[in-house]
């Protein structure tokens, strides 16, 4: 199966608010994500699927529960994107996949814009 350029342009969609290439901007997210991939998966997972409690499941197969999260996070905000770009998006860059969702999650979970990042003066 070869890629077009309609499927590039739908793997780019701007469908969630936070574009996928962006997760250097939420330093915290991704940081988290990059040290423990398996712990965040699990974090993130059970706040999907398991009512706030560890999903060991996700843990262990992080690959997996990454591509589940984003599967579960287009569902809950409509977000629309492919089979294929969501399989690609999980395993040629599951850290920047998985900022996205988290990054979605907290957005819209909260009905409001994301906070103001604390600055020095």
């Amino acid at each position: 199966m070869a890629f077009d350029a309609a499927d590039m342009t739908s793997f780019m969609s701007t469908s969630y608010s936070h574009g996928f290439w962006t997760c250097f901007t939420d330093i915290p997210t991704c940081c988290g994500v990059w040290c423990c991939p398996c712990l965040m998966v699990g974090l993130t997972s059970g706040k999907l699927h398991k009512n706030n409690q560890f999903d060991i499941a996700a843990c262990l197969c992080s690959g997996i529960g990454a591509y589940r999260i984003r599967r579960k996070v287009q569902s809950m905000f409509g977000i629309q994107e492919s089979e294929d770009a969501t399989v690609c998006a999980t395993a040629c860059c599951g850290t920047c996949s998985l900022v996205q969702d988290i990054r979605e999650m907290n957005k819209r979970s909260s009905g409001t814009a994301p906070q103001p990042q604390m600055t020095t003066a």
